[in-house]
């Protein structure tokens, strides 16, 4: 059987598959931070999973930041302050079960290409935009994981003005994160107009309100994102770019809005879609994890045999 934790900012999603890769159980909980916090966190999540499915003989983790997959480490994560954690290893000597570790959205990349909207995609990009941004880029079926393991940090793509900023630390979040993110969407409605409102009720109040606020930030939140996803479609020419994370709510709105900017940016179609891993599909990519990380998911792993319950 096999464990999936997908590590988000602010929640964490668990998931089990048996051998023949159904689904048979998920729960979700707050995200504990800080080194020693979240190892104690993580443990007991898996001692939990262990405790009731004795048979788990595999355990995957979706960190939101880098990961070295080779060695299992968690080179820098700013969501999770955690920094240099060797995270595998200490896993692997507590309960004396196999732990591998990568970038999140390359885990919900997997479960992308599996269960989800480009299943007869071999060339594909999933961008999750939610507390924070980033992308899984999967090349002739393969995750890229880049030359130090930094493939598809997208947070950090910059644009000219940003060489009148400062450079951001490995420990701050980027400059395309600050303007397309959800969160940053939240930020800044906030700031202009002191009110605490989430992400979805400002595109409600965009879409459907007289709130010029709202929707000034919104478009140029989608203005933000458009463009990035217009650099990233120009760079790789993926067969499909796929949207996922909390954003990913507003549907068929937010792709017509991204469309309509892509078509005026660059030359070509770009097929842009929602992410169909569902709402378990970054913990499900967790667990196909360590079949990733040896170079052997299995053909069994197929869609068609990924249940959801």
């Amino acid at each position: 059987m096999k464990l999936g934790i997908d590590v988000g900012g602010t929640r964490t999603k668990v998931a089990v598959l048996d051998d023949q890769y159904r689904l048979i159980q998920t729960h979700s909980c707050a995200t504990v931070i800080r080194e020693q916090p979240f190892l104690d966190f993580l443990s007991n999540l898996i001692e939990e999973a262990v405790g009731k499915w004795p048979q788990i003989n595999q355990i995957g983790i979706g960190i939101p930041g880098t990961v070295d997959t080779d060695a299992g480490v968690i080179v820098w994560c700013p969501a999770l302050q955690v920094e240099n954690l060797a995270l595998c290893q200490i896993l692997k000597q507590r309960f004396a079960i196999p732990v591998y570790a990568d970038n999140d959205v390359n885990a919900w990349a997997l479960a992308e290409g599996q269960i989800g909207s480009c299943r007869e995609e071999q060339d594909y990009v999933l961008i999750t935009v939610g507390t924070g941004i980033g992308a899984g880029v999967v090349i002739n079926g393969e995750i890229q994981r880049g030359a130090h393991f930094g493939a598809g940090e997208i947070g950090y793509m910059v644009e000219e003005k940003d060489l009148l900023s400062p450079c951001p630390s490995k420990r701050e979040f980027g400059s395309f994160e600050r303007r397309a993110s959800a969160i940053a969407v939240s930020n800044r409605y906030r700031g202009k107009t002191g009110q605490t409102v989430d992400t979805a009720e400002i595109f409600r109040r965009a879409k459907q309100e007289d709130d010029p606020i709202a929707r000034e930030i919104v478009d140029g939140q989608i203005d933000a994102l458009s463009v990035g996803i217009a650099n990233i479609a120009c760079i790789l020419q993926p067969g499909k770019i796929v949207i996922g994370g909390g954003l990913a709510n507003e549907g068929e709105y937010l792709l017509h809005q991204i469309q309509q900017r892509i078509r005026r940016l660059i030359p070509g179609e770009v097929p842009v879609a929602l992410s169909g891993g569902g709402k378990w599909g970054g913990a499900i990519g967790a667990a196909l994890i360590p079949a990733s990380c040896t170079r052997s998911l299995p053909a069994e792993a197929a869609g068609k045999n990924i249940h959801y319950i």
